[in-house]
């Protein structure tokens, strides 16, 4: 799917579709609303841990190195970080912490509880307090004390995955509603958007002539199929094919795939498998030429 689209491409095609499909872009709304919430929920759950640690009075900001420690802090350190807690482990290439050293953090500490008159915190006092501190970090949010914090981490995932599907749904959406795209347009949605089947650019001559092998009527079915080991076929006889991308195959009319081959179609024939349709391009190479939209072969039953 195109998850490198960004947040705000599919919020303006939600409202696109308000019109003409208004429960998949409410639907979607909804659920930008409801991650709105989720994240509101960690922010919550990120300040109140900094709130209630003792790390937050001294002026703290993450990550905690504990480079040059004892190893046994080291250990303890290590530990914190196979739960995921972010924890600087080795100084960086200048010799430098990479983050706020343990030993800068325990002198504030002791000196805070020195002028409070409380007894001095020790190095593993420090990483507890740590772990305290980052309870809302992704990796250890689930193990959060308080209930509604530790459930955000399943109910972000399960929301994801509900984006997903409606973004995937709103795509097709989409690519069905252009009807009569250019070649350019067409691959740049098969590309970025992942709404086809497959697309394929084929030689003319190699498809009519897999064509003329079959063609006793117009009106049959024609099995057209790519895959990216094999290329394109028809009724499993290989065309020769420049490129392609996607994988599946389906039924179209005979008259309608032997119209591409036709003049003044000349050099590449490009094919499109959409989920509802299909459509062609007689002229392959240019780039500005507009589609030929076609439905899928479907068999007449005898009455």
């Amino acid at each position: 799917m195109g998850s490198h689209l960004s947040p705000k491409f599919f919020f303006r095609l939600a409202r696109g579709l308000l019109a003409d499909r208004p429960e998949l872009g409410r639907r979607y709304l909804s659920l930008c609303r409801r991650r709105r919430v989720l994240r509101a929920g960690v922010r919550e759950a990120h300040l109140k841990a900094m709130a209630d640690s003792p790390l937050a009075d001294v002026g703290f900001r993450p990550p905690l190195s504990v480079a040059g420690c004892a190893s046994i802090i080291i250990v303890q350190a290590e530990g914190l970080a196979m739960e995921g807690v972010p924890v600087s482990l080795e100084l960086d290439s200048r010799g430098r912490h990479r983050g706020m050293a343990l030993g800068v953090v325990l002198d504030r500490l002791n000196r805070k509880a020195e002028a409070s008159g409380v007894r001095p915190f020790t190095p593993t006092q420090v990483l507890e307090f740590y772990r305290s501190y980052m309870a809302a970090c992704p990796k250890v949010l689930d193990k959060h004390p308080l209930p509604r914090f530790a459930k955000l981490p399943r109910l972000m995932e399960r929301l994801r995955r509900e984006m997903d599907r409606v973004q995937q749904a709103m795509l097709a959406e989409a690519a069905a509603k252009d009807r009569d795209p250019t070649l350019l347009t067409a691959l740049q949605a098969n590309v970025i958007l992942q709404t086809s089947r497959f697309m394929a650019f084929v030689d003319r001559r190699s498809l009519e002539e897999a064509l003329a092998e079959y063609y006793t009527e117009p009106n049959v079915g024609v099995v057209i199929g790519y895959c990216p080991a094999k290329g394109v076929s028809v009724n499993r006889r290989p065309v020769k094919t420049e490129w392609g991308r996607g994988n599946g195959i389906a039924v179209v009319r005979m008259e309608d795939l032997w119209s591409l081959t036709q003049p003044p179609a000349e050099g590449l024939v490009g094919i499109e498998c959409l989920p509802e349709s299909w459509r062609g391009w007689p002229a392959g190479r240019d780039q500005h030429a507009p589609a030929r939209p076609f439905s899928y072969f479907v068999k007449e039953q005898s009455p």
